[in-house]
């Protein structure tokens, strides 16, 4: 069973923020108004190497005569009993007598309790801030961790606690990603909708051969061969000197958070227009956003009637002119005919697989090694300054894949040996159609105290 991580504190205090950034999508509320969040909110989750169920609760106070906060507090104390793990929030702007009472109540749980000092920006700046957080060892939780769960600020130090007091489980079965959330994208009356229906097998999608015919993002439900699939259709996507009302504007909006809400996005490009800087924005939007991409090139009949080196020519030109990397997979189809289908679903689901794949400490480190022996990092901004050294290679996370290489020193490092680890990586273990993450992390005080860690390259 996996072990349960509940998030408990007053109001306010960035329970949900929390959630939100461990989970790495916006699925709770996040408000300045105390008391947004009433139901309990459980996600499955992975956590380093380990899979959990996190749950987001309302805020505990006990001064509240209302029946509906009575009812929340009700709901969060059930569920310590069952939690592996239970993350007390406080602010780090000082204990309250609210905090206090939480905590009374705690101390019963005490093993399973950590202390985690939010809104902690100010004193994460600090070279020694342990003297700075020494008033919440009053509560007598444990040692406290300061954090910024806005931004992002000391979240590592916090899952590899959270691991540490996980209880260790038998997981027979391997990881399963969760149910495929896929966006089809593109231009207007490129065959977005065609491609829905056909997908499904229904007419759920509006078709009509005019531009602007879909307005709103469509959700569509199903099973694909067994699988559990939610399908995006989305309105055609224009450049912004294009959008002419504000009907046209949310719709293209609505495509956009499509986008941020879904793992892989099909980017439909036909073979009748020219390839168009749209295109090109299109795809960019998918990369900024860490999402898992496939190119489905739609009226590929059209090239078929042509012949066999058109066909290839379209796509050399297409990879050119797009600037792609060479692990996007594209995929020739007729949405009107159904020609080759069941190739694109097969390939979206390969992409969704490698989009939460996981691969191990022990032979991630040895690919890297090999890695470095090819071709050994290069003397970054002058010998003086020194040989960059990697000690160890950690995947941290998925959906996109993401690792953390720990070296002498990040600075010595080249962006573009970043980008060759990457490049090496992706032909060792794949990774088809989804963007790799890697950081540097160097090894001293400094760096540790977040001085000198260079932030992600992607590619």
């Amino acid at each position: 069973m996996q072990p349960r991580i509940i998030f408990v504190g007053r109001p306010n205090v960035g329970k949900s923020t929390l959630f939100n950034r461990l989970l790495r999508q916006r699925r709770a509320i996040v408000d300045p108004t105390a008391g947004v969040t009433r139901d309990l909110i459980e996600k499955n989750a992975l956590l380093a190497d380990r899979k959990v169920i996190l749950v987001d609760t309302g805020g505990m106070e006990q001064d509240k005569k209302n029946g509906l906060d009575l009812l929340v507090q009700l709901k969060s104390r059930r569920s310590l009993d069952e939690a592996a793990v239970i993350v007390f929030i406080v602010e780090a702007h000082g204990i309250t007598g609210a905090d206090e009472n939480i905590a009374d109540l705690l101390r019963s749980y005490r093993d399973r309790v950590l202390l985690v000092v939010n809104k902690a920006e100010s004193i994460l700046s600090k070279p020694d801030y342990d003297a700075e957080i020494s008033d919440f060892y009053s509560l007598g939780l444990g040692d406290p961790i300061p954090l910024s769960a806005e931004h992002n600020r000391n979240i590592e130090n916090v899952i590899h606690r959270i691991v540490e007091l996980c209880p260790e489980t038998d997981e027979a079965t391997p990881y399963q990603p969760p149910s495929l959330r896929l966006a089809i994208v593109g231009r207007p009356n490129v065959g977005k909708s065609s491609l829905l229906n056909t997908i499904t097998k229904t007419d759920y999608a509006i078709v009509f051969d005019r531009p602007g015919t879909t307005r709103d993002s469509l959700d569509f439900t199903f099973t694909y061969n067994g699988r559990p699939i939610v399908i995006t259709d989305t309105a055609g996507m224009r450049r912004k000197s294009r959008v002419r009302n504000s009907l046209e504007y949310y719709s293209v909006n609505r495509a956009v958070k499509s986008i941020e809400a879904s793992d892989v996005v099909v980017v439909i490009i036909p073979v009748d227009e020219p390839i168009s800087e749209q295109d090109k924005h299109i795809l960019k939007l998918a990369a900024r956003r860490r999402k898992s991409v496939v190119i489905a090139i739609n009226k590929w009949d059209i090239l078929q009637e042509q012949g066999e080196a058109n066909a290839r020519g379209f796509i050399e030109t297409l990879r050119y002119n797009l600037k792609m990397s060479t692990h996007i997979p594209i995929v020739p189809l007729s949405a009107l005919r159904g020609y080759n289908i069941k190739k694109l679903m097969k390939t979206v689901f390969n992409v969704h697989e490698q989009y939460y794949r996981r691969i191990d400490t022990a032979p991630l480190n040895t690919a890297l090694q090999r890695i470095i022996a090819i071709r050994p990092p290069e003397f970054h901004g002058g010998k003086k300054r020194g040989q960059g050294k990697f000690f160890y290679l950690t995947q941290v996370d998925v959906a996109p894949p993401e690792f953390i290489a720990f070296v002498n020193d990040p600075e010595k490092i080249s962006k573009n040996y970043t980008t060759y680890i990457i490049n090496a990586l992706r032909k060792e273990f794949g990774f088809t159609g989804c963007p790799l993450i890697l950081t540097l992390k160097g090894r001293t005080l400094k760096d540790r105290l977040h001085k000198r860690q260079r932030k992600g390259v992607m590619s």
